[in-house]
């Protein structure tokens, strides 16, 4: 995976995160589990992303595949969270 392409993949999920954040004051117990177990793989890969830029060097195969797990695990999560809210 590309540095551009992890890069896009950060923002969508920042924007997601911020736009979740928003409408958690809903309040739903469900939705607040997901957010916990969501919000403690975003603090994963936060820190490896901040990382990545730091250096400016290009990612490696295998920690790329592992942010683009981790990304599309926290982008699901998020999903959940936003099926929940609309409820």
């Amino acid at each position: 995976m590309k540095k551009a392409d992890i890069e896009k993949m950060v923002e969508k999920i920042k924007q997601r995160r911020d736009e979740l954040k928003v409408k958690m004051h809903l309040g739903k117990s469900e939705a607040e589990e997901e957010w916990k177990v969501t919000e403690k793989k975003w603090q994963q890969l936060k820190p490896k992303f901040d990382s990545m830029t730091a250096t400016g060097g290009e990612v490696a195969k295998e920690l790329g595949g592992t942010m683009k797990q981790l990304g599309d695990d926290i982008m699901k999560g998020y999903h959940n969270i936003g099926k929940i809210i609309k409820k």
